[in-house]
């Protein structure tokens, strides 16, 4: 953490913009590590978050081919997507289900919006600031009841959610 935050502040110095790619879902990561994670948002210009994804010859495919989780034959079976997230559904070593941690993102990520409005109005200005805050406060109490991520899990399945986040995402990019 110290490494990156000096890292970050070197880069402000000389004036460069700066990005934070985060991957989540690693092997043996818990919810306060990938919370960790996203504490470091508010130290960059711009971040984002990835599932990780099994890649022959990678390391982790390796590791996991060691264990015997992962073969070669994997990448001919038609029943995985073109992408293979490190899931629980994929592997039984992961911690998470890809619903599960889906939801930790989603809740983190409002968590964050809501919980650091200096930041949020800091980034995106009074006006996106003001559509994006009462979202993130709703959300992120929302998705803490088991109500409410059960409604989240239902909507997601239509056109409706696909049609909110449009909204939100245009939002964040205009």
């Amino acid at each position: 953490r110290d490494m990156v935050l000096k890292t970050v502040k070197d880069c402000k110095e000389l004036e460069y913009w700066t990005i934070g790619f985060f991957m989540v879902s690693l092997p043996d990561e818990k919810v306060e590590d990938i919370k960790m994670s996203f504490d470091l948002f508010k130290y960059f210009d711009v971040y984002n978050y990835q599932f990780l994804k099994i890649h022959p010859q990678t390391a982790i495919y390796e590791e996991l081919k060691q264990k015997g989780e992962i073969s070669d034959e994997m990448w001919f079976d038609k029943g995985y997507e073109n992408e293979i997230f490190y899931c629980k559904e994929n592997f039984p070593s992961a911690l998470f289900s890809r619903k599960e941690i889906d939801l930790i993102i989603h809740r983190m990520y409002f968590d964050f919006n809501a919980n650091d409005p200096k930041t949020l109005f800091e980034r995106y200005g009074m006006k996106k600031g003001a559509l994006i805050y009462p979202t993130s406060f709703i959300m992120s109490k929302v998705l803490k009841t088991k109500t409410g991520q059960k409604m989240f899990y239902n909507i997601r399945k239509t056109r409706l959610y696909d049609f909110i986040l449009s909204r939100y995402r245009k939002i964040y990019t205009a």
